[in-house]
C-alpha cells in the first residue's frame, strides 16, 4: 500500500515553537510565554482581526499579546491534540499528514518478560514441631485414701442391766382353827376340798 509522504518545502520550511491550542478566544489568565494559533473567527478583543496569527503572551499582566503573521511553510506542534500543523499555499493551517515513513512498532508493553526462577520453598507452616515429653501424671482424685483405724465400739443398748435383789419373803399367816369338817388338798386342781 502506498504511503502519503507530505514532505515540507525546505526552501520555505520554518519550524515554530509549540502552541497550547488553536482557539478563537484568548485565555483570561495566560502565563507569560504562552503561545496559541488564533482561529479563523476570533472574538472581539485582543485577538480581533488576528485570525490565523500565532499569538504570544509577552506579559501576563493585562495580558499583553504579540502576534506573528503566518507564512507558507511554517510548521508548529499543537499540544492540545498532539498533532503538527503547517501553513499551506491556500493560507490555511492544516494537519501535517506525515513527516516521513512510520517507524517500527515499539515493544509491546503488555508482553510478559521471561519467568524468573522459582525461589526456594519457605518453611512449611504445617510441619508439626517436636513432641514435648509427657509430664508426670497428676494425683488421681478418684484414688481412695488409706482406711483409718476403727473407732471404739459404742455402748450396746441391748445389754441387760444387772438383776435387782430378790424381795424379802412376806410373813407367814397365822394357822386357822381346825374346823369340824374333813379338809383335804387336791394337788391336781390346786384346790382345797372340804367334806362335811
Amino acid at each position: 500500500m502506498a504511503t502519503d509522504y507530505r514532505l515540507p518545502d525546505l526552501s520555505v520550511f520554518q519550524w515554530q515553537q509549540p502552541v497550547i491550542d488553536i482557539t478563537n478566544t484568548p485565555p483570561v489568565t495566560p502565563l507569560r510565554g504562552a503561545r496559541y494559533i488564533v482561529g479563523t473567527n476570533p472574538d472581539v478583543g485582543d485577538w480581533f482581526l488576528k485570525a490565523k496569527n500565532i499569538a504570544y503572551c509577552s506579559n501576563a499582566t493585562g495580558p499583553v499579546w504579540l502576534f506573528d503573521a503566518p507564512k507558507t511553510g511554517m510548521h508548529v506542534y499543537n499540544k492540545a491534540d498532539g498533532k503538527v500543523y503547517y501553513y499551506n499555499n491556500s493560507n490555511a493551517w492544516v494537519e501535517q499528514i506525515s513527516m516521513g515513513p512510520t517507524g517500527p512498532t515499539g515493544a509491546d508493553s503488555t508482553v510478559a518478560g521471561p519467568t524468573g526462577p522459582t525461589g526456594p520453598t519457605g518453611a512449611d507452616s504445617t510441619v508439626v514441631g517436636p513432641t514435648v515429653p509427657t509430664g508426670p501424671t497428676g494425683a488421681d482424685s478418684t484414688v481412695v485414701g488409706p482406711t483409718g483405724p476403727t473407732g471404739p465400739t459404742g455402748a450396746d443398748s441391748t445389754v441387760v442391766g444387772p438383776t435387782g435383789p430378790t424381795g424379802a419373803t412376806g410373813p407367814t399367816g397365822a394357822t386357822g382353827a381346825t374346823g369340824a369338817a374333813n379338809v383335804s388338798y387336791d394337788s391336781d386342781f390346786e384346790a382345797v376340798i372340804i367334806t362335811i
